[in-house]
């Protein structure tokens, strides 16, 4: 839909980052100040994966009520990691009720009308996989992203409504995607507890009369729900 961002063989238009995304560092974490007293969750970069959000494990600090004017999450916003895997990120989606995030990621909210967050997830994803993330006089790709480095990047920026028709082709995409992770998770879990079984004695010939018809039921189950979509089910 959009053709190779770097090279552009389509023409877009070629914008700063800015000029379609409003971006901002998190807070950052000072143990000294720390009094739990107005503690909220807060998301770093071991939360974020491309194009989804760990929550298993989501820590807390103090934010007051200017910081959770200016550091709370809303539906929509991407999560950018700054360092790590730079540009890594995901697209927040209110799975809390009420969230912030750390100085190590950058909140990124597409101006509505102009970038869908689909689209802004996928272009960063393309250019971090392409070696587009890199310093325009240097060709030295970014050890961090910086708030700076970020706004000042130039990308193509395709029509509004084609970044919208491919958000409608992505989202029932990264459902299936999810259902599959979620059934072979499933499985290596039943494969795990096999292997446990197997090894400490447990799996005897009065376990398996009792329960391996019901564990082959379960393993048939999340095997075909991981068959689904290559049939198109």
């Amino acid at each position: 839909m959009f053709g190779d961002p770097i090279p552009n063989p389509r023409g877009w238009p070629v914008l700063r980052f800015d000029s379609f995304c409003d971006s901002r560092l998190g807070k950052m974490l000072d143990a000294r100040q720390q009094t739990g007293e107005h503690r909220r969750p807060y998301l770093r970069n071991a939360n974020v994966y491309w194009d989804r959000l760990d929550l298993s494990n989501v820590l807390g600090m103090d934010f007051d009520e200017s910081d959770r004017d200016e550091f709370r999450l809303q539906k929509g916003d991407l999560l950018v990691c700054e360092g790590g895997e730079v540009g890594r990120c995901a697209i927040w989606n209110d799975e809390l009720h009420e969230c912030y995030f750390q100085k190590a990621l950058h909140r990124v909210r597409p101006i509505q009308g102009i970038a869908a967050p689909e689209y802004v997830l996928y272009l960063l994803w393309a250019l971090a996989k392409r070696g587009g993330l890199h310093e325009a006089s240097s060709k030295v790709t970014f050890a961090h992203l910086t708030g700076v480095k970020l706004k000042a990047l130039r990308v193509p920026l395709p029509p509004v409504s084609l970044q919208e028709q491919f958000s409608r082709r992505a989202r029932p995409m990264k459902q299936i995607g999810g259902g599959v992770l979620t059934a072979r998770e499933r499985l290596e879990s039943l494969f795990r507890g096999l292997l446990a079984r197997a090894f400490n004695g447990d799996l005897t010939a009065s376990w398996r009369a009792a329960h391996m018809n019901e564990l082959l039921q379960e393993m048939e189950h999340q095997a075909k729900a991981l068959a689904a979509p290559a049939r198109g089910d």
